[in-house]
This record gives C-alpha cells, sequence and structure tokens, in this order.
C-alpha cells in the first residue's frame, strides 16, 4: 500500500466517514429525514473499524522498517534547552540523556 492511499484511507477514518454520519444526521433532524441516529452510529462503527486496521497496519510497516543501528552501552544525544534532565545518581542538572537499546526479538 502506497502512503498516499494509507494516509487517504487514514483521513477517511478518522475524519471523513464520521464528518459525512454527523453531516446526515443534522439534516435528517432538520429536514426529518429517515434513520438519521442509525446512520450516523453506522458511520461511527465504520470509521473505528477502518481506523484499527489502519493502526495494524502502521504498526505492522514500522515493525518492518524498523533498524537499529548499533550503538554504545550509553550514547549522549543532545535534548532542547528547556528541557533539563536530572541525573539519576547525582540529581545534577545534565543537557544531554543517555540511551540504552536492547535488542526486540
Amino acid at each position: 500500500m502506497t502512503d498516499r492511499t494509507f494516509n487517504f484511507i487514514r483521513f477517511l477514518a478518522e475524519i471523513g466517514i464520521t464528518a459525512i454520519g454527523t453531516f446526515y444526521k443534522v439534516i435528517a433532524e432538520i429536514w426529518d429525514l429517515p434513520y438519521g441516529e442509525a446512520v450516523l452510529a453506522t458511520c461511527v462503527a465504520l470509521s473505528t473499524l477502518i481506523g484499527v486496521f489502519t493502526e495494524w497496519q502502521r504498526t505492522q510497516y514500522a515493525k518492518s522498517k524498523m533498524a537499529l543501528s548499533p550503538v554504545d552501552d550509553a550514547t549522549p544525544i543532545n535534548i532542547a534547552d528547556d528541557a533539563p534532565v536530572l541525573d539519576a545518581e547525582t540529581g545534577e542538572e545534565k543537557t544531554y540523556a543517555e540511551i540504552k537499546a536492547e535488542e526486540i526479538e
């Protein structure tokens, strides 16, 4: 599945289908159309179902693309100036964080 297709399906799940259901529910009340509540509930259920599948697909894609680069036991990574980190052992403020990577099976 291409990124464009995935993003379109995700948009439908997160916004499009629910928006259509909500629109019909409101219009149904104004114009006395049938099944407004049922259409909205169906759209929400469909949106949720598609959302679950797209999240599963995103997770599978991320797992397949995840490549852990080799790192030392503690590779320093610069962090933002406005986000101080306290050293767990000394309590001193640091401008970097140490991340230890473990192999995931």
